[in-house]
């Protein structure tokens, strides 16, 4: 079921954001300083952006397309930049890390910011499934990561759970991460989101 298919080629993933974080993190680029020099020097297969601005948000992604490099612009629904930190962190980890079981890649997160509007970051349960049965939005998609030790049956059920509230044409992927910290890592694409 988690078996990988062929070895596992390294991706350089990169973490953006308008201010640096107390994490030391050698992909890290402040968005100010992001230029396709520099994108194109550090090799990125894939650059989280936290915090950017509309402007931004189309000189990044114009600057990745030219260069190859996937961009996921990431927010949080409830204006907390921690927990989209938090996220990418953990989709950073996960997909550095490959560790079992070894079925997530930078491809499915390409999948999903083509498909979504916009890219919500959520690191708690309890927020995410009030966010899923309260919002008016559209889900496009989602990437769900159980964080820490997790059995199997639990680990089927929240699938389901999420699955429950996806349209039959969403993408959806999940796995297993054991060293994140928060309670979970969920990625959603929506489309007609309103912010509060």
């Amino acid at each position: 079921m988690f078996e990988p298919i062929g070895q596992a080629e390294m991706a350089t993933i990169g973490i953006s954001a308008a201010n640096k974080w107390p994490c030391e993190l050698d992909e890290f680029m402040l968005l100010e300083c992001i230029s396709e020099q520099l994108i194109s020097d550090s090799h990125l297969d894939l650059l989280l952006v936290a915090e950017a601005s509309p402007i931004e948000v189309g000189f990044i992604t114009q600057i990745c397309d030219d260069v190859g490099c996937i961009a996921a612009f990431i927010e949080s629904s409830s204006h907390e930049q921690d927990v989209v930190w938090d996220v990418m962190l953990d989709l950073k980890g996960k997909l550095d890390a490959h560790e079992m079981p070894d079925n997530l890649d930078i491809a499915d997160i390409r999948e999903l910011s083509r498909y979504s509007e916009q890219l919500l970051a959520f690191d708690c349960a309890a927020k995410f499934f009030h966010f899923l049965e309260t919002s008016s939005s559209q889900f496009t998609g989602c990437i769900y990561l159980a964080n820490g030790t997790v059995n199997l049956d639990d680990y089927t059920q929240m699938n389901q759970r999420i699955t429950g509230y996806l349209p039959p044409s969403a993408y959806f992927a999940s796995s297993i991460f054991s060293v994140a910290k928060s309670e979970l890592t969920v990625l959603l694409g929506v489309e007609n989101y309103q912010q509060a």
